[in-house]
Parts: structure tokens; sequence; C-alpha cells
């Protein structure tokens, strides 16, 4: 009877380790999304065309909401009609991009500028501002 007692509880364990396991993941995800580290004051501006090249500026603002610093990488991305991105490089990285560290309850300024072959650039639509926590492990 004992060991009937025991082989019974091991799914009860397995089940209670899996819950704690995936509530640490869940964990670490809400921390890359948290809400209180944004984005405001986008901006966007295509500044010349030179030869075969089109060039642009870009800003933003991170504001940290926070009582800690973060990290952030703010990426520019420039969409096509399918809304597929646009400004990458040739391993499919972002190529617009920068990485600041912006402190507990602060907000920092992002400026920054690229360019495009002249036949990209006539296939922007749209474009958006997204962020990255770098270093969630501050929080």
């Amino acid at each position: 009877m004992k060991l009937a007692g025991r082989i019974d509880t091991i799914p009860v364990i397995r089940t209670l380790v899996l819950v704690a396991l995936l509530s640490t993941v869940a964990g670490l995800s809400i921390a890359q999304d948290t809400p209180d580290v944004r984005l405001v004051d986008q901006t966007f501006d295509w500044t010349d065309a030179r030869e075969d090249t089109a060039h642009f500026e870009w800003s933003v603002n991170v504001v940290n909401e926070t009582d800690r610093a973060y990290q952030v990488r703010v990426i520019l991305e420039l969409l096509d009609d399918d809304d597929r991105v646009i400004n990458r490089d040739d391993s499919g990285a972002p190529s617009d991009m920068v990485t600041i560290t912006v402190d507990a309850n602060s907000r920092q300024s992002v400026q920054a500028s690229g360019r495009l072959p002249y036949d990209m650039a006539a296939e922007v639509v749209s474009l958006r501002h997204r962020r990255e926590l770098v270093d969630s492990s501050q929080r």
C-alpha cells in the first residue's frame, strides 16, 4: 500500500515541477515585455538622395518608469507594402539599431541616421520603432 501511494505522488510531483518551470519561463518573458520601458516621440525623415542612395534620420525617446536601469536596444524597421522589413543586413539582422542604458525612472533620447539603396528606399511604405531589453537580469 505505501508503494502505491508513492507511485501516485510521482505524477503530482512532476506536475508541480513543470508548473514551477513554466512559471519561471513566463516570468522571464514578462520581464522582456516590461510595459514600463517604452518608446515615445518617434520621428523619421528622409534627408537626402545622393547617387543611388537615400539617407534618413530617426529618433525616439526611451522612457523607463521602473526602479531599475535597463540596457535597451532600439530598432528602426522600414517596411514594404507586405509589412516585410527592408532594412536588414545580409545575415538578416536589423541594420538600424542603437543600444543604450536607460537609468531608473528616466528618459533618454536616441538619434541616429541611416541609408538605403534608392531602389530599396522606394519600396518603403511604413515604419516602426521597437525595443528589446538586452539585459533583463537587472530587474
